[in-house]
């Protein structure tokens, strides 16, 4: 039975038994406190899934527990009762248990790191279910499965997973939509799943894709949507539905794939091409159909930035364009398929060009010596390797921090600028680099004594210990 409990159930049960045998609360409080705990429980019920057995059997034990309060029942016969049930003994020994629901292999370093901080934790049973996420542009098989096991990652497709049978304590969501098996959507999974975390697939840092960082069903719905900072929370309250009560400022584990010299292995035929030359990744973002949430600006700049590099060769551009960007070329009617294959193959085949299609984008990272964005979620992330970051948006009034962004990044305005870059990056210069750092070390919160993803999870408990002990005296 202690298996099938969850660990915040056992955490209540013994903050409650606790509570009335040392005389903390009378009776009364504890029947109305066992009535709210019911009640949380059987919400769960009418869903896609079963109400856990685990669940059921809990109620099982409340149940009896409230009648013998009810009947005011000695409190040693109460006590024996609560020895016998064995929950207060077998407390120590179970683990928070915790789904991570992975989707593309590309953003599986938002919480790499944490699920093996968690693997690696005695407090926590951690698993990963592999959901598949659906967008019209997507333009490749989905081969995300074998990617993960191909890792090691010992991963469950979603189909092969009963969310009531594992009845976990929590479920990571690593994107707030809903282009997924409804099953999985937050809707269904949070009427068994009492707490759910968030984990952003990217950095937040503009407002223009402000519907996306903090007004989808799921941001309103979690326990915790995880911040990288404190800006996030603070414009989390201004245009997010709670306030930004459910943003937890304990920083992002993205930050700790930069924590030490983990490396990245670069492909061969890179290196081959890169031959000593100073390289430059581009990633150009899929939204390029015109409106207030273009933020791409790959039909502003692409043919400059590829006649630049066609101009001179003593650099390489790695090219890593958005997985959707193909996909929203041919759809938007700006190429046909025939036509954008022929492009790409032409420009990856120059001898300073690599089109970069690999599942992690870390090793361009580590590859490269700067970067050309159009400020979306990979710039900031971006400011942890320390390297030259160039922003080609449209605006910069748009972005967290504008004011102070604009001193620590290079802003393209025009091709010109991009040229200048180059120029720099070239010769080695870097004026803006005392002010990038600064501003990084503003931006994120990096706990001085452990990891982002070791502090996340002593966070976790924290809070579900704290929230479950109040439940014993009418706290909700």
């Amino acid at each position: 039975m202690s298996k099938m409990i969850k660990y915040s159930d056992a955490v209540y049960f013994r903050a409650l038994s606790d509570s009335l045998l040392s005389g903390t609360i009378t009776n009364e409080t504890g029947i109305e406190s066992i009535d709210e705990k019911i009640k949380s429980i059987r919400k769960g019920s009418g869903g896609y899934w079963s109400l856990p057995k685990g669940e059921s059997e809990f109620v099982k034990i409340l149940e009896l527990l409230r009648h013998l309060l009810q009947e005011n029942v000695d409190l040693e016969i109460i006590s024996q009762i609560c020895s016998d049930i064995a929950l207060r003994e077998k407390y120590a020994s179970l683990k928070c248990r915790v789904v991570f629901f992975a989707q593309e292999m590309f953003v599986w370093p938002c919480v790499e790191r944490l699920y093996h901080a968690a693997v690696s934790d005695a407090r926590f049973d951690a698993k990963v279910v592999y959901v598949p996420f659906f967008h019209q542009n997507a333009t490749c098989e989905d081969t995300n499965l074998q990617a993960y096991l191909r890792m090691g990652i010992p991963v469950i497709n979603y189909a092969d997973y009963d969310l009531s049978e594992d009845n976990p304590e929590i479920a990571v969501f690593v994107k707030p939509y809903n282009n997924i098996p409804l099953q999985f959507c937050i809707r269904e999974v949070e009427k068994i799943v009492r707490r759910t975390i968030y984990v952003p697939y990217g950095l937040e840092m503009t407002k223009d894709l402000i519907h996306y960082a903090f007004q989808e069903y799921t941001h309103y719905r979690v326990w915790r949507h995880l911040a990288y900072g404190g800006i996030v929370k603070e414009l989390g309250a201004q245009h997010g539905y709670r306030n930004g009560e459910n943003i937890a400022v304990w920083g992002h584990p993205r930050i700790d794939n930069y924590r030490d010299e983990y490396c990245y292995p670069i492909p061969p035929q890179w290196q081959k091409k890169i031959a000593g030359r100073k390289v430059i990744l581009w990633c150009p973002h899929h939204t390029i159909k015109p409106g207030s949430e273009c933020v791409s600006t790959w039909l502003d700049y692409y043919q400059d930035i590829f006649r630049l590099f066609e101009e001179r060769k003593d650099m390489v551009l790695l090219w890593r364009p958005h997985p959707l960007l193909f996909g929203a070329i041919v759809n938007n009617g700006y190429m046909t398929k025939e036509k954008l294959d022929a492009f790409v193959a032409q420009k990856s085949g120059c001898d300073n060009i690599i089109l970069d299609q690999t599942d992690d984008y870390r090793a361009a990272f580590a590859v490269s010596d700067g970067i050309i964005t159009d400020g979306t979620t990979f710039s900031l992330e971006y400011l942890l390797t320390d390297k030259p970051l160039m922003l080609t948006a449209h605006k910069l009034d748009q972005f967290f921090n504008c004011a102070e962004l604009e001193k620590a990044v290079y802003w393209a305005k025009s091709a010109r600028d991009i040229e200048e870059f180059l120029e720099h990056m070239a010769a080695g210069h870097d004026p803006r680099k005392k002010a990038r750092n600064a501003f990084k070390n503003k931006t994120f919160f990096i706990p001085q004594d452990q990891s982002v993803s070791e502090y996340i999870l002593n966070r976790i408990l924290i809070d579900l210990t704290e929230e479950e002990k109040n439940r014993v005296n009418g706290g909700n």
